[in-house]
């Protein structure tokens, strides 16, 4: 029986682009190489790679074995092999698997980073297991590309893991204090599409922007201008109001970059972790709302629609360019993306930072010297230049620089790198501004009334079945505070009354045991609990890879690792309930508006 056709119509849901790539392949008569290694264990582990897709069986049997959280991530070089492999296998299991996802014939990081991150949003994994079924002895270079990206992505994740551990709190702080601002306003997903094939400038606030940035007039109306919230005050300095800014940092400090400028008539674009204060400046304005994966916002998303969720990058500049894709702008123009540090500074003339180093200056410091001692901070490499032959970068630029041209390399549009200096990006045109807006910005549009005709369209939720919800689920934390506190209490009389805090198991009195199991109990009681742990998973990540790391088996390292978890919940529990009634009155007031309007 020829499974092909079947395969074929499954993978058009699961990956149109496998699908579209091999509808345009024809059938290979070459020999089809299959491994029959089916030595597998049970799997416990946030990804399981599988080098080589066989005739899908060891798919099939890591499907069964790993566990329910694991992602099975089969990485197969040979395309034409598996287009062979569809018309001889039933391979329904494998494609209707939400937990599978399939890189075939994809270029390394590709097939690694980004499928991941797509899998994920925000990559947390702490460990990948690897099964080799080519044993090494097929396309090593590929597969060993593979592995680099692999541990780049470890890398990745835990540099994520402590980020999280740092903000966790005010990200969800700063979700729920906007969360009037989330409801009353529309996602970036209404706006997919809306400025098809109509060019974009996406300005940066690197310093070769000062070269070029008086051009952008010839550009208004022209192109959809989409500024980082570093540049407005840049563009604004010269009279250049962008259609679009974008704002995706959490931090208070980031409320600076628009103090005192002038944001009547600008749209913007942000994530709803940033400050209240930028919701608020912008209340009068339109407001599109994107996300990225944060487990709070995700859970608000089920209740009240989703706004749509795309590859970021970590950058502002990155958001900006995922945000251009949504739209279907073509060009893609870049200005000030520098990604590198030059003889003028890091920053573009009147941004905030440079504003404050200049402040700061007197005749014992002066702007060279905080420049230099700014550059200390970090490891400095050497990359090739945009017009130079090597210029200074540290590594985040440099990696921001790699996600680009991976980007470029698979966007329709064309991408056109106008920065007049910088780090170089691969898989884009390098030309002048000047050339960019005389070759490719002809066309007149009006971005703002198309933007305020969009925003018009949404239809705001049912705010009375959040509310239902939010104090549904803050009586859960309410409950899982209680739990903690039982547990927290029981540990302490544990240790209170223990003779022997070193003693192993074996050892334990029957007392000791009788408390062990009541807070084991209790432990139970709270992994349960669906909602508290999947919108706390950023609070618990870095925690659990800590307690993961703990070795100690005696009562004293029992109860430390129980005391830590618990601990953990117990804050987490007290602040985001807080938050929660905060966040009830708020949308309470919006119903109570409402009301006395109709």
């Amino acid at each position: 029986m020829n499974y092909y056709l079947q395969n074929i119509n499954l993978l058009k849901n699961k990956d149109p682009e496998l699908a579209t790539r091999l509808e345009d392949l024809s059938f290979s008569k070459g020999k089809i190489f299959i491994s029959e290694d089916l030595s597998m264990k049970d799997e416990d582990c946030d990804v399981l790679v599988i080098f080589g897709f066989g005739n899908g069986s060891q798919v099939k049997e890591a499907i069964k074995h790993a566990s329910k959280k694991t992602l099975v991530l089969v990485i197969d070089h040979d395309i034409a092999n598996f287009k062979n492999i569809l018309t001889l296998y039933d391979l329904k299991d494998i494609f209707n698997h939400e937990r599978v996802s399939l890189a075939i014939g994809e270029e390394p990081l590709k097939a690694t980073r980004i499928r991941m991150e797509n899998y994920f949003q925000v990559i947390t994994i702490k460990d990948i297991i690897v099964i080799d079924l080519y044993k090494n002895q097929v396309n090593p270079a590929y597969y060993q590309e593979i592995i680099k990206h692999l541990n780049e992505s470890i890398n990745a994740s835990l540099q994520n893991i402590a980020t999280m551990s740092e903000f966790a709190s005010l990200w969800e702080k700063n979700i729920l204090a906007n969360i009037s601002y989330l409801v009353l306003n529309p996602g970036l997903n209404l706006l997919k599409d809306s400025f098809k094939d109509f060019p974009a400038i996406i300005v940066s606030a690197g310093p070769s922007l000062d070269k070029n940035v008086g051009l952008l007039s010839e550009a208004k109306n022209k192109s959809l201008i989409i500024c980082v919230d570093t540049a407005l005050k840049t563009l604004l300095a010269h009279n250049i109001k962008p259609e679009i800014v974008v704002s995706i940092d959490p931090k208070e400090e980031n409320f600076k970059h628009y103090q005192g400028s002038g944001i009547e008539g600008i749209t913007l674009i942000t994530e709803p972790v940033v400050s209240s204060q930028i919701f608020s400046l912008f209340k009068e304005n339109l407001i599109f709302i994107t996300s990225y994966g944060h487990p709070l916002m995700m859970w608000i998303e089920d209740i009240i629609g989703s706004k749509g969720t795309f590859p970021v990058g970590g950058s502002v500049a990155t958001t900006a360019f995922s945000i251009a894709r949504e739209l279907g702008n073509n060009p893609i123009i870049f200005i000030g993306q520098d990604l590198s540090y030059s003889k003028d500074g890091v920053y573009s003339k009147n941004t905030f930072y440079m504003d404050n180093w200049i402040n700061s200056m007197d005749k014992f410091l002066t702007l060279e010297t905080i420049t230099r001692n700014y550059l200390q901070e970090y490891n400095l490499i050497y990359v090739k230049g945009n017009y130079e032959e090597k210029v200074l970068t540290n590594s985040q630029m440099a990696s921001w620089a790699k996600w680009f041209s991976h980007q470029f390399k698979n966007t329709k549009s064309l991408c056109i790198n106008a920065t007049e200096g910088g780090a170089k990006i691969e898989n884009c045109v390098t030309m002048s501004l000047k050339e960019a807006i005389n070759n490719y910005c002809q066309q007149i549009q009006d971005p703002k009334n198309i933007l305020q005709d969009l925003h018009r369209r949404y239809k705001t939720p049912d705010i009375d079945n959040l509310i239902k919800k939010i104090k549904k689920v803050s009586d859960d934390y309410l409950l899982a505070e209680y739990y903690a506190q039982q547990a927290i209490e029981t540990t302490k009389r544990l240790e209170k009354t223990s003779q022997n805090l070193l003693s192993q198991k074996d050892n334990f009195s029957q007392r000791e045991l009788n408390l062990l199991q009541h807070i084991n109990m209790l432990y139970g009681e709270l992994k349960v609990m669906e909602n508290v742990l999947m919108i706390s998973r950023w609070h618990l990540d870095p925690l659990l890879i800590k307690l993961n790391s703990i070795r100690d088996s005696s009562l004293g390292g029992q109860i430390e690792i129980y005391n830590l978890f618990f601990q953990k919940i117990l804050s987490i529990s007290q602040n985001i309930n807080s938050q929660f009634l905060k966040a009830t009155e708020i949308l309470q007031n919006i119903v109570v508006i409402n009301e006395n309007l109709t």
